[in-house]
């Protein structure tokens, strides 16, 4: 029972973040791309340069985070899945999977 626990808040632990990332994500990108268009103006750039090289290279982090978090989600998803299966599965007499008494081990 307690690796079904476990594995359940695990789950949703990742579920829960999975989706605060993609909302977060999903609500920076319109400033990211904002400041990325204000850097292409040459008389800013030229003033801010190295403000603006890491502006670049936080839009194209952001770019990426939705997809990543969906990828989290995902895996929270499936985790939350197995250990329910591994919560409500019955024990058979005390000899489960992988015990030395059916002769897998």
């Amino acid at each position: 029972m307690l690796a079904g626990g476990n594995t359940i808040v695990e789950g949703t632990i990742l579920l829960i973040l999975g989706i605060f990332m993609y909302l977060w994500a999903i609500n920076t990108a319109p400033l990211a791309n904002l400041a990325q268009i204000a850097c292409n103006i040459p008389a800013v750039s030229n003033v801010l340069s190295q403000t603006c090289s890491k502006v670049n290279i936080n839009g194209n982090i952001i770019s990426y985070m939705p997809d990543i978090a969906i990828m989290v989600a995902i895996f929270g998803g499936i985790l939350l899945v197995m250990g329910i299966i591994i919560s409500t599965g019955k024990e058979q007499g005390g000899e489960g999977n992988g015990s030395w008494g059916n002769g897998y081990y």
